[in-house]
């Protein structure tokens, strides 16, 4: 276990995995992100050092007064989406100061783990409406078949008749029956053409899902808008109570546009390729109630590497 992941266990007194069913795992995540975000506010509005800190961390000066500091995340109002209705926002925190500098921020509790999650047609619709561009019929079979949830009927004719390439479960059961979707494996071997068309379309696009995952999600304007990535437990080993382990977005995008489109999204080594890799983490299938949805993953580790990858020598 990395000291981070620790930190962030000793802090939330995590139970193990073991003794926390899926509910639990769920409400303990959003119960102790909360508390961080919580905790994380109270720090900058009562500790100028830290404070100023963050703030010559996000924009290269020092402040002299405390900010003000509001706090979103999971216990927050839903925000305007740009599918309409609302949705939720992508920032934990909104931090003022008396410079005029506002820095709306993603706080991470660990150093991995989700960082979207949404069904696959509002993922089309999403990114459709943000960037006026229709994604590609074949693209939305592959993520569809790759996803799911697909009817039995629909899973024997891509077949043809045959048994999936995938892996069986431990109870000798294929994976793929049991999940409602394919893995990579099958898709090469069933539907090589609008597999390969989706894995390249992923990575020509992998910019503007970097966006989409980071910063925007479904948000409409500026009300939900992430514009940093923060890893406060990051640096705990330090001794200090929270470490400024900083990402702003933007260069986070930059990053992503710089990786060789070859590496950007790419079948994952294990199961048949149950997940894509991609720069800052990978996506795969998820099921939180029982619907098959996208989930995005992040990556401190990854994050730290690609934006060393893109400084200038």
């Amino acid at each position: 276990m990395n000291l981070s992941s620790a930190g962030a266990k000793q802090r939330s007194g995590a139970l193990p995995l073991t003794q926390r069913n899926r509910s639990e795992g769920w409400s303990h995540a959003k119960r102790t992100g909360h508390n961080l975000e919580c905790e994380i506010a109270s720090e900058l509005r009562c500790n100028l050092g830290f404070s100023s800190k963050l703030h010559e961390r996000l924009f290269g000066e020092t402040a002299g007064s405390l900010p003000e500091v509001e706090v979103g995340g999971s216990d927050a109002s839903p925000v305007p989406s740009v599918l309409e209705g609302k949705t939720p926002s992508k920032s934990d925190l909104c931090v003022r100061w008396d410079s005029d500098r506002v820095a709306r921020i993603s706080l991470k509790k660990s150093d991995q783990g989700q960082v979207w999650l949404v069904s696959a047609e509002r993922f089309f619709s999403g990114f459709e409406a943000h960037f006026g561009e229709a994604v590609p019929v074949s693209v939305q079979l592959g993520l569809r078949l790759f996803i799911g949830p697909i009817e039995m009927e629909e899973m024997r004719r891509v077949l043809g008749g045959s048994r999936p390439k995938g892996p069986c479960d431990r109870r000798g059961e294929f994976q793929e029956y049991r999940q409602r979707r394919f893995v990579s494996y099958s898709l090469e071997a069933f539907e090589p053409e609008s597999w390969k068309a989706t894995l390249r379309w992923l990575g020509i696009e992998m910019p503007r899902i970097t966006e989409l995952c980071f910063a925007r999600g479904l948000c409409s304007d500026h009300t939900g808008i992430a514009e940093f990535v923060w890893y406060p437990l990051a640096c705990i080993a330090t001794g200090e109570r929270f470490g400024f382990d900083i990402f702003p977005i933007d260069h986070l995008i930059r990053a992503v546009s710089l990786v060789p489109l070859q590496h950007r999204a790419i079948p994952g080594p294990t199961r048949g390729g149950s997940t894509v890799l991609m720069p800052f983490g990978s996506l795969q299938m998820h099921r939180p109630s029982g619907k098959n949805q996208l989930q995005f993953r992040h990556s401190r580790d990854a994050l730290v590497e690609i934006v060393r990858s893109a400084a200038p020598e």
